[in-house]
């Protein structure tokens, strides 16, 4: 497939970008979402939703973090439940203090409370860094995802960028004062290209200086970027050097300080004045540069590679070095004065704070900042088959501190409730929760069950997971690792449960009692379509059956080349007969259009676990199927009849996912839900790609 220079050009776009995982929604009033400790933040001038009526939130953090020392505040772009929002937390301990709907790369002058908050197609906006409000909104031209904007914190003044071109902005008018068109040549696979368009600046205060880089070649996997200095008074032109694409800088003390690594060469630590001075050392590390940020309050620099944070002293270039207890893959972004704190963002989001003075002093472990889920793997990931109307979702969580199987529920009923946790046995107890199911009119009947191994059973919520009974009939010891509704079961009653050892059974009241079929299955899946027979799908060894009850099976034919099935999933087509998706024991992924009868081998891979997120209710033609393997997505939309790598799916793969859902209502909401591994629920734009 032969891509275009524009192609090229938006691919880098996105791999350079996060916030672009973002987009979509715009402006509304503040949401107030906790109190604030420290110190308060002024009171919203909107109304909001009342702290004491909301639990506790869910919050995923993108990098960048823009501190705040003298309020105590730290911002970002990030999620709240699962939803887009301009994050205000605590430099104390990280805490949501409130959330705004004003989304876009952003900008922070600490000295005026103003922060910019640059929309893309939608323009640039000035807000009251307290309240949330738009103080002032300036047009630009439409591009998606531009760099962030910066402040000259001396003077107000404002830069935003677009392409190549930069715009100096008075807040105050507000108004653009001044326009720059930048001319760097920029050149795709050895053919000019025009303009090379800006990737990322940053604004150093004591020179008056800009910094911007940009993608000067690219003919991937050859891309190259070139870092340019600006007086930023009259915008000429000082100094410029090639960098790695992958390089990181920060200015501070007249001087930018930066890490590349090279991919034909060692990794370099630099600095740079702006104009002459270049001063690089090499290092022999492995990884990728994680971040580099000052500490104001010590003056110094922190670059920080994989593990290893090197700390730079302006005066005497490296003071030292130190291993930093991150995550894999975490990237360290910012530092706060006052708590002493530096900040890492794992790629899912999950802030970790830690203490600076465990550079010098100790070796404490980072915490995680106040978030509703634990640290662990997302197992499975559901949203209410009402979800256009409730927004309700469950998630199960892995407690690595509990033996066995199984892992801690936890219910979102709704956004502005926050995520609670399903208290099924004694308070403090492990929760060893193998699957859960919402009721297909949970919209109505706010009925959810949830099976355990502590004992085997199944229990049923009427309220939403706010209390739990268990079923009266025992079940064997063992793991119920499906529990299948009835697409009846508003009128029938009627539920399955499947354990792990092939045991099937019955419930046609509701999960209060249960009845063991004769039948056991490796899996077991249930075809929502009204009209169609059978209405069950199940496989056992080599061979696919088909049930209306589940009591009595009929053989269909052999599942994929006789192969044991790991998943098996049902869904209507404008025919009779219902197309199944398969995973096999033997890695195979296969689709069937005949309800069972041939299949057809859409991919081969490694026979580990698997997960499938399809929308049953789209027409086959546009029907969105996503298949999770080992952290990686493959995504369609027209019914497995072509497979391909969707931005959605190589974006969410970048988090480390680990559960999958898509919402019923796709075509309105084309989002993809993603648990990951450090227990984060993440929400992702997933349009149809061509």
């Amino acid at each position: 497939m032969k891509l275009s220079h524009r192609s090229l050009l938006l691919l880098l776009v996105l791999f350079l970008s996060g916030c672009t995982l973002l987009s979509g929604e715009r402006g509304g009033a503040p949401v107030a979402l906790s109190d604030a400790t420290l110190p308060p933040p002024p009171q919203p001038t909107a109304t909001a939703t009342p702290a004491s009526a909301l639990g506790q939130p869910q919050v995923a953090v993108l990098s960048p973090l823009l501190v705040d020392d003298a309020r105590g505040r730290l911002y970002a772009s990030g999620q709240v439940n699962g939803l887009p929002k301009l994050l205000v937390l605590n430099a104390a301990d990280g805490g949501l203090l409130a959330a705004w709907d004003t989304l876009g790369q952003l900008a922070l002058d600490a000295t005026r409370n103003r922060l910019a908050v640059d929309r893309g197609r939608q323009g640039l906006a000035v807000l009251d860094a307290g309240t949330g409000e738009i103080l002032a909104e300036v047009n630009l031209p439409a591009q998606d995802a531009p760099p962030a904007p910066q402040f000259d914190t001396a003077t107000g003044t404002l830069y935003a960028f677009r392409a190549s071109t930069v715009y100096t902005i008075d807040p105050t008018i507000p108004d653009i004062t001044h326009t720059t068109a930048l001319s760097i040549a920029h050149t795709v696979c050895d053919e000019p290209a025009g303009d090379a368009p800006i990737v990322r600046s940053a604004y150093d205060a004591t020179a008056t200086r800009l910094y911007l880089s940009f993608i000067t070649y690219n003919c991937v996997p050859w891309v190259t970027m070139t870092l340019v200095a600006y007086d930023a008074g009259d915008m000429t032109e000082t100094g410029r050097h090639d960098i790695d694409i992958r390089a990181q800088f920060a200015p501070y003390d007249g001087r930018l300080f930066g890490v590349s690594v090279s991919r034909l060469g060692p990794t370099l630590h630099w600095v740079w004045d702006g104009a002459a001075q270049w001063d690089e050392t090499s290092a022999d590390y492995s990884g990728e540069p994680a971040g580099i940020v000052v500490d104001a309050g010590r003056g110094l620099v922190y670059s920080a590679l994989g593990e290893t944070l090197r700390i730079i002293d302006p005066g005497k270039a490296v003071a030292g070095e130190a291993a930093v207890p991150l995550l894999a893959g975490s990237r360290l972004d910012a530092h706060s004065v006052g708590p002493d704190t530096l900040y890492f963002v794992s790629p899912s989001g999950r802030l970790k704070l830690w203490s600076a003075a465990n550079l010098f002093d100790g070796q404490s472990l980072p915490r995680p900042a106040p978030s509703a889920l634990p640290v662990g793997p997302v197992v499975w990931l559901a949203l209410s088959p009402n979800w256009a109307n409730d927004r309700a979702m469950m998630a199960l969580v892995r407690d690595e501190a509990c033996p066995g199987a199984g892992g801690a529920l936890f219910v979102l009923p709704d956004p502005a409730v926050g995520w609670q946790p399903a208290v099924l046995g004694a308070p403090g107890a492990c929760e060893a929760v193998t699957a859960a199911a919402f009721s297909p009119a949970y919209g109505r009947d706010a009925l959810l069950f949830a099976a355990t191994t502590e004992p085997t059973t199944v229990l049923r919520s009427i309220d939403g997971g706010r209390s739990w009974t268990a079923a009266e009939t025992p079940f064997p010891a063992g793991v119920i690792d499906q529990l299948v509704m009835s697409p009846a079961y508003a009128s029938d009653q009627t539920l399955f449960a499947h354990l792990e050892d092939g045991a099937l059974y019955r419930s046609r009241d509701g999960g209060q009692t249960w009845r063991a079929m004769s039948q056991p299955l490796d899996v077991l899946a249930a075809l929502d379509a009204p009209g169609a027979a059978p209405a069950l799908f199940g496989a056992r060894g080599g061979d696919l059956l088909s049930s209306a009850d589940g009591e009595m099976w009929t053989a269909v034919g052999p599942t994929p080349d006789g192969e044991t099935l790991l998943l098996l999933a049902a869904a209507p087509t404008e025919t009779p007969q219902p197309v199944l998706y398969a995973f096999t024991a033997g890695g195979r992924f296969a689709r069937s259009l005949d309800g069972g009868l041939s299949w057809l081998t859409v991919s081969e891979m490694a026979a580990t676990a698997a997960q499938l997120a399809i929308v049953t209710a789209a027409p086959p033609a546009t029907r969105p199927v996503f298949l999770l393997h080992y952290r990686e997505i493959m995504a369609s939309y027209d019914d497995m009849a072509s497979v391909w790598a969707s931005t959605a799916a190589a974006a969410a793969g970048g988090y480390g996912p680990t559960a999958i859902a898509l919402p019923p209502n796709f075509a309105a909401e084309p989002y993809l839900f993603v648990g990951t591994v450090d227990g984060q629920v993440l929400r992702v734009r997933a349009d149809p790609q061509p």
